[in-house]
């Protein structure tokens, strides 16, 4: 394996909106030799984000994509 893969998971999370009050979501943490970071409430549909992680790991996205292709595969 390529030590300068990047690795995706999906983040449980709880968020807070003053029109929804607290609700439940979930996030994606890419990690990379560089460090860690996290993209939070992607989508409250854990399913979605779960589909989402395992895309980006089977074709190593760089994290330097990862909010346009989130953008561009979420309605």
């Amino acid at each position: 394996m390529n030590d300068s893969r990047c690795r995706y998971r999906t983040v449980a999370e709880n968020c807070y909106h003053p029109d929804l009050e607290e609700y439940h979501t979930y996030g994606i943490q890419v990690t990379s030799p560089a460090g860690s970071e996290i993209l939070h409430d992607v989508s409250t549909s854990r399913r979605t984000v779960e589909y989402l992680v395992s895309l980006f790991n089977s074709n190593n996205l760089s994290p330097i994509h990862l909010y346009d292709a989130i953008l561009d595969m979420i309605p």
